[in-house]
């Protein structure tokens, strides 16, 4: 093999071996620029082969290798690197692929000339010699060419100047190509070093000139243990030794730590230099800071490992499958769940596995309409109740969201979270049979109330009825002393009742607040004026007092806030041997339309033990709960007292010490009401009194009483024709109706319960039937749970008195429904 076939075959060795690094870089991301780089390489070496067409030949060649090998990775789509970047690349290395072939392609043609120059030179000088050996002999004959010989000479000095000037233009050229190739190097973002076979650095680029802070000349000549410290320079040595004996390149990323403590990643290749006969001359190297990529492959890697472990120890099933419903990846509870093993079902259909045969067709849908065009469909991104079937046929009701997974490339892939809910459900169903018990038994408690309420009161309706219409006739002191004890009895159990209402009505949460204005120190006295009887009974004084800067209009519901006064009032009463009880009221804040007051009720009575002074705010709690206790009570009355208050936004709380008494204190937010509503409020109440006055006075009425009940019979009756008016009695509702039809009634008082028609259906019937004129109706009604007032206004009755009927308030309501009379006939 001659020298240019010896150089055209390493030509061809080098771009082989070009394009194979640039593959083994699409395949691995090894290698990165070394095919690149070694293209150029390949096309200078066939510079040497004394052909310039050979060059071009190797330029073409080396091109469509590295079209090709970015070919390959198109196809493929191996991320070996950005797309940009790997155009970029290529794009570079085709510049200096065809930039090395111009120049080769220039200085084959100086080398060409010169050699030209050359040999036309040696062939004058031998025909120099010839005419020097045959110049005796042609002396006439050279005297006769001596011009066309000087001709001739003189055409081929000029030849020789020609030739000489091409030469210096060649040179020339080939500084510009080497200041360029210089430049391109100088400009890549990488640092570049060339080493002798010592290792002794040539060359180095500007940019490693900075990383090591000198210059290019200190550089020269010197080795790597005069740059770097001594571990590291014995690692660079080693790998140029490394590379110099394998004449092969040499591939690594090297961790570095800067002085902050930061690891520093940099890529790192190095090439044998060769000389024209293969032999090592040196070594070549490039490197640069990789240390952004590295940290991002690390943290992928990171975050990759922390997504499998989250994936892996889920509780959920977690299933990733592709558009056509494939399953990708099966974790650890889908195993447990489904009985599945990992390798049993990936590649399978998931819906073809785990989803009813009615159901799939819909989830198949789902995905593909999302695939194909990106909707969302009625089971994407929506968590479902859906059955699903186990490896051994059994059903569940199970929780699923399908949510999609964009990928690159425009396709799509779905997670699918499944969770067995057979067990909640169940649950859940247990939860719905216990809800319907405890409504059920909340309706018979209900129930169980209002009867009784209506069973009590009925016969308590005589009894105090009755009593009281006695106590009004003439009578012996022991009599009326007996009679006063069966009212005072009477109205302990009606308290009673009241009480276990209250507590049903605010544990059903029926218990609501009126808000109305009214004066509160009217308020006040009015409410303690029967109290302070009760303590002077006792030889217990009851003395109030109400702070100046209190205000004195307010607005909240006063019977719930006599109610809370009156047990407290009452308990200090009872447990108050000598001594007294001192109420006094204060303001605590108030802002705005909004006021919070302190009541504190204090008393020297026998105290309540610290251990019990929070336990008297709970149900049927009292400080002394044994059989003996000195006092009676359910225990109900504090607990009422504590719910209200917290209705009223307050706070109730007691402070006390066995054998000295004990201090009640609660706050109640109350409204500020205007000057204009208390003065109509106090206006209303003189009013209605006005109006109980002026009924007492009025003409008589015709009452109808729809009672069934004798004994409440004849206590209407009394009460009613004591006071003048005519009464007709209906014992149920259909008498009622057949009394209104035949007569004429200014008022009808209208039980509720009553045989064959109640006074709910005759109320109805009776509006049915009137004609122009409206006669009022009023229940009266043992019924007093929450709703029975709204119940009767409802079908048309005026109002509402529930039992027992007491005089008082009975006139009272006549009162308020009497016509009242003309002016003009009064005046008359």
């Amino acid at each position: 093999m001659n020298r240019r076939e010896g150089v055209t075959f390493w030509a061809w060795v080098l771009a082989l071996a070009a394009f194979g690094l640039d593959l083994g870089d699409v395949w691995t991301g090894t290698f990165r620029m070394a095919g690149a780089a070694l293209y150029p390489v390949a096309v200078a070496w066939s510079c040497f082969s004394g052909s310039p067409r050979q060059s071009l030949i190797f330029a073409g060649f080396s091109s469509l290798l590295a079209a090709l090998a970015l070919s390959v990775t198109a196809y493929l789509g191996v991320p070996a690197e950005a797309p940009l970047a790997a155009l970029l690349n290529r794009a570079l290395a085709l510049a200096a692929i065809w930039l090395v072939a111009g120049v080769g392609t220039r200085f084959h043609g100086v080398v060409c000339r010169c050699e030209a120059a050359e040999s036309e030179t040696r062939r004058l000088r031998q025909q120099v010699g010839e005419l020097e050996t045959h110049l005796a002999e042609t002396e006439i004959a050279l005297a006769s060419q001596a011009s066309e010989t000087a001709t001739r000479l003189e055409a081929i000095a000029r030849e020789g100047e020609r030739e000489s000037a091409q030469r210096k233009r060649s040179e020339q050229a080939l500084r510009e190509s080497k200041a360029q190739y210089t430049s391109l190097v100088e400009s890549l973002a990488l640092h570049v070093i060339r080493k002798d076979a010592d290792s002794r650095f040539t060359y180095a680029s500007p940019s490693f000139c900075r990383l090591v802070k000198k210059s290019l000349d200190e550089i020269r000549g010197k080795t790597d243990y005069d740059l770097f410290p001594q571990e590291l320079a014995d690692k660079y040595v080693h790998d140029d030794q490394q590379v110099m004996q394998t004449k092969r390149t040499f591939e690594d990323i090297e961790v570095h730590q800067n002085p902050q403590g930061q690891k520093l990643y940099v890529q790192v290749i190095k090439s044998p230099i060769l000389d024209a006969k293969g032999q090592v001359r040196g070594v070549q190297g490039l490197f640069w800071d990789v240390t952004d990529r590295k940290a991002a492959e690390i943290g992928m890697r990171e975050s990759e490992a922390r997504k499998r472990a989250i994936f892996e120890a889920a509780i959920d099933c977690i299933l990733f499958i592709d558009t056509e419903g494939r399953i990708v990846e099966f974790n650890r509870a889908s195993e447990e769940t489904f009985g599945y093993r990992r390798d049993e079902v990936i590649g399978r259909l998931m819906p073809e596995i785990f989803v009813p045969a009615a159901s799939r067709h819909r989830l198949q849908k789902n995905l593909l309409r999302y695939a194909g065009q990106g909707e969302m469909g009625s089971m994407l991104g929506k968590r479902l109740e859906t059955p699903m079937i186990k490896q051994n046929g059994q059903e569940f009701v199970a929780e699923m969201a399908t949510q999609p997974i964009p990928l690159t490339g425009g396709s799509a892939g779905f997670a699918v979270f499944i969770r067995d809910i057979t067990q909640r459900k169940q649950a859940e169903e247990a939860l719905r049979r216990a809800k319907e018990s405890a409504e059920s038994a909340s309706r018979s408690k209900g129930a169980f109330l209002a009867n009784m309420s209506h069973e009590i009161r009925t016969p308590m309706n005589a009894i105090i009825g009755m009593t009281e219409f006695v106590l009004e006739s003439d009578l012996t002191r022991e009599q009326r002393e007996y009679l006063e004890m069966v009212v005072q009895s009477s109205n302990a159990l009606l308290n009673l009742l009241n009480d276990v209402l209250d507590f049903s009505k605010i544990e059903a949460g029926k218990l609501h607040l009126e808000e109305l204005p009214f004066e509160l120190r009217a308020w006040l006295e009015e409410s303690l004026k029967s109290l302070a009887f009760r303590a002077r009974q006792k030889n217990l004084y009851c003395r109030w007092e109400v702070a100046s800067e209190t205000p004195d209009r307010v607005r909240g519901d006063p019977h719930r806030l006599h109610q809370i006064l009156v047990n407290l009032v009452s308990n200090a009463i009872k447990f108050t041997d000598t001594g007294g009880i001192t109420i006094r009221v204060r303001p605590v804040r108030q802002a705005g339309d909004q006021a919070v007051l302190l009541f504190e009720i204090r008393d020297t009575g026998i105290g309540i033990p610290p251990e019990k002074c929070q336990t008297v705010f709970e149900e049927f709690e009292q400080a002394d709960n044994s059989t003996r206790r000195r006092f009676g009570g359910t225990g109900l009355g504090l607990s009422i007292c504590s719910r209200m208050v917290r209705m009223m936004h307050g706070r109730i709380r007691v402070k006390s010490k066995l054998g000295q008494g004990s201090v009640f204190q609660f706050t109640a937010r109350l409204g500020l009401a205007s000057e204009q509503a208390a003065e109509a409020a106090s206006s209303a109440t003189d009013q209605a009194q006005g109006s109980a006055s002026a009924a007492a006075g009025s003409t008589p009425l015709n009452i109808l009483v729809a009672e069934d009940s004798p004994i409440n019979q004849r206590l209407a009756v009394g009460l009613l024709e004591k006071q003048g008016h005519r009464v007709v009695v209906a014992h149920n509702g259909q008498q009622a109706i057949d009394q209104f039809q035949s007569g004429h009634f200014d008022l009808i008082l209208m039980d509720v319960q009553m045989p064959e028609l109640d006074g709910f259906e005759a109320t109805a019937a009776i509006r049915e039937l009137e004609a122009g004129a409206h006669t009022p109706i009023i229940a009266m009604t043992a019924h007093a749970l929450k709703g029975d007032r709204e119940r009767c206004l409802a079908v048309g009755m005026d109002d509402y008195l529930s039992k027992p009927i007491r005089s008082k308030k009975l006139h009272e309501m006549i009162a308020r429904y009497v016509p009242r009379p003309n002016p003009v006939d009064s005046a008359s």
